[in-house]
């Protein structure tokens, strides 16, 4: 067994001044970063859009991600499986359990298949608080998005007629994947556990399961 240590990267600037107007005060991890970079090290300076690179490589025992157990390792992203051993491949299941077999839980699954026209939001499906191992995707492209809010109405994600870019968003408890690429279907995935009720919607034309 391997033993793992961890390290949060971090970076920060001289503050430097031109006359009383402060140039850079200090930088901040620059998060949105494609994957095959996450052992470099991007900052954005605060308060400006703009943001480059300080190193090739983060320091080694760095996480890649928050949001997962793998660490950089000489700027590679290596694997950490859910038992905390390095290279392992060991994965929680559906239900959360490390090495399971989903038999802790009930897993639902279905498809939603009726056209909408309208200029509205259309609920699918209500996720409980606990839910894991989400999966929301279009059967096929189409020219319609995938919202997520609450029982309220808060929404989280494509609400309030504004579209959000893809990423990773954090709500109800937990990470979001959200994935638009313009030649295949929108997905919206999430290991959870939610820890409040989510309702998901569409605008209309879409055919999603």
């Amino acid at each position: 067994m391997k033993t793992i240590l961890i390290h949060e990267e971090s970076a920060s600037a001289t503050r430097r001044t031109r006359g009383s107007v402060p140039l850079i005060d200090h930088y901040t991890i620059y998060v949105f970063i494609a994957e095959q970079d996450y052992c470099k090290l991007y900052c954005i300076a605060d308060g400006f859009d703009f943001f480059f690179s300080l190193s090739n490589k983060v320091k080694d025992g760095t996480r890649c991600s928050e949001h997962n157990n793998n660490i950089c390792i000489d700027g590679i992203c290596e694997t950490v499986g859910c038992d905390q051993i390095l290279g392992s491949n060991a994965m929680y299941d559906s239900c959360g359990v490390c090495k399971g077999d989903n038999s802790t839980c009930k897993i639902y699954s279905s498809q939603y298949t009726k056209q909408h026209y309208s200029n509205q939001y259309y609920s699918l499906v209500t996720i409980p608080s606990g839910a894991r191992s989400i999966r929301v995707s279009e059967m096929n492209i189409s020219t319609s998005y995938i919202s997520v809010c609450n029982t309220q109405k808060k929404y989280y994600l494509n609400g309030y007629w504004t579209i959000d870019w893809p990423g990773q968003y954090q709500f109800a408890g937990a990470v979001f994947e959200y994935k638009r690429p313009y030649n295949n279907p929108e997905t919206l995935i999430s290991a959870g556990p939610t820890n409040e009720t989510i309702v998901v919607e569409v605008s209309p034309c879409s055919v999603i399961y």
